[in-house]
């Protein structure tokens, strides 16, 4: 267990220095979190030498008082994270509490008062005079963490409620731990466990740093996906190396009288052979089991592609087929399509959702998807604007958050012409159950995006000729 706990403490702070890598310009959330991540990594570190020294006072009372600040650090972060203050005086007032007990627990009289030796070879603390002090601290700040995040939880829209809801249940694991090792054992009589708080530390700052270095937090679902078909294709690999290779020494052992390596070597070389389609056969068992939605958008995706390539015959008839496979397949209801009626000259696709809706080539929109050429989120422009250190690429991407939020546009797909000439865009209001967008629904809007250009240029095509032709009779 000592070993798990060292590794706790090392990955606390290369989180910690993997966000100042990761974020170029530092939130007072993130400096917060940033700050949590190292006290937790000081803290784990010192439960590591606890477990080597059981006898050492010093080493007991250090962990309490490390306790105290990652319980501190902890609330401060969280309060910032969930926007429940933006208060320097309550900052303070955390601070200066955190410190309090963090130096308390180093006095004889504080938290520990002394250890005794029993006949087993442990040791038993004899608790100071602040001890039922520490530990309503600690329950108060377990208690503060939790309300934050579970009203914030009810509140969230989108990818804040995904982060909250992965950030949530790592505070549950991690709160739920520390409860019992620092308040329940303690009032039952019991030392606390303070081996598994460092552990048990990781359920909670691992999903919480990758919110921070990541856009696009629901990338944790696919990480696990992909790491649960390697782990069940390794397993099975192994079983299927294990089997050969038995059958194989016992029919060597057999014919020969003795067991050969080489049955070992034609079991390698059968699994090099077959993992690759194993791994995929595995793949396709739980996409379609356990991760429908991926193999639904796929079949939608292909069937959208299918009706633009041989059914469509007008503008309107694109925008048509687009609500009626996209709307249902990603639970939104708004879907609005612009396309290039003439050079510089934008119209929009009826019948329209969004009327309101106006195209000029001179905004900071049309000018943002014409340099990136990506679909846009709006809202993974925030995390963009707070990791930008460019002043006028800041106030862009303020100006299209602001005018996507007013028209209630969550996504944006530019559709381009031999991926140069912007043709084309398609608006996509929010979800009906407030969702965020996953990666498997961008995933669904990239294969839109590659399909839409050979049909709609076309069209522009033949109305560009139409136009001409009709200005032409009218001279």
């Amino acid at each position: 267990m000592q070993y798990f706990i060292l590794l706790a403490s090392v990955v606390n702070l290369i989180l910690a220095f993997l966000i100042l890598a990761k974020c170029r310009r530092l939130n007072i959330a993130q400096k917060s979190f940033f700050w949590f991540l190292v006290i937790t990594a000081i803290w784990s570190f010192v439960n590591y030498l606890l477990l080597l020294h059981p006898g050492s006072i010093f080493i007991l009372r250090a962990s309490y008082a490390f306790g105290a600040l990652v319980a501190t650090s902890a609330v401060i972060w969280i309060m910032h994270f969930t926007g429940k203050t933006k208060s320097i005086i309550i900052d303070l007032a955390l601070v200066v509490s955190g410190i309090f007990f963090f130096v308390i627990s180093y006095f004889p009289f504080g938290v520990v008062r002394r250890l005794i030796l029993l006949s087993d070879g442990t040791y038993r603390f004899e608790s100071g005079v602040l001890h039922i002090a520490f530990i309503v601290f600690v329950a108060a700040m377990i208690a503060l963490i939790c309300w934050a995040l579970v009203s914030y939880f009810l509140i969230a829209k989108g990818i804040f409620h995904e982060q909250a809801k992965y950030v949530l249940g790592g505070a549950i694991i991690f709160s739920g731990g520390e409860m019992i090792s620092n308040v329940i054992y303690p009032i039952l009589g019991l030392r606390p466990v303070t081996y598994w708080d460092g552990v048990l530390s990781l359920f909670f700052t691992i999903p919480a740093a990758y919110a921070m270095v990541r856009y696009r937090f629901m990338d944790v679902r696919i990480v696990l996906r992909k790491g649960t078909v390697y782990a069940i294709t390794i397993v099975i690999a192994l079983g299927i190396y294990s089997y050969l290779a038995f059958i194989g020494a016992q029919t060597a052992e057999q014919l020969f009288g003795y067991q050969s390596v080489f049955s070992n070597f034609i079991a390698v070389i059968l699994i090099a052979i077959g993992f690759h389609p194993l791994r995929r056969m595995v793949e396709y068992v739980l996409n379609t089991y356990f991760f429908p939605k991926r193999m639904d958008l796929r079949v939608i995706s292909k069937r959208i592609a299918l009706q633009l390539s041989s059914t469509v015959s007008g503008i309107e008839d694109i925008l048509k087929t687009i609500r009626k496979e996209t709307g249902p397949a990603l639970g939104v209801e708004s879907i609005d399509l612009f396309f290039q009626k003439e050079q510089g000259i934008w119209g929009e696709v009826q019948p329209s959702i969004n009327p309101a809706i106006s195209i000029n080539p001179q905004t900071p929109l049309f000018q943002y998807i014409v340099k990136n050429k990506n679909i846009l989120i709006t809202e993974e422009i925030e995390f963009q604007i707070n990791e930008s250190n460019n002043p006028e690429e800041i106030e862009a991407l303020e100006n299209i958050k602001l005018f996507l939020s007013k028209h209630n546009i969550a996504a944006v797909v530019p559709v381009f012409q031999e991926y140069e000439d912007l043709i084309g865009i398609l608006f996509l209001g929010s979800k009906i159950n407030q969702s965020a967008y996953t990666i498997e629904d961008i995933q669904f809007l990239k294969n839109l995006q590659q399909n839409l250009p050979l049909s709609m240029s076309g069209i522009i095509l033949y109305y560009q000729a139409m136009k001409r032709v009709e200005v032409q009779m009218k001279k």
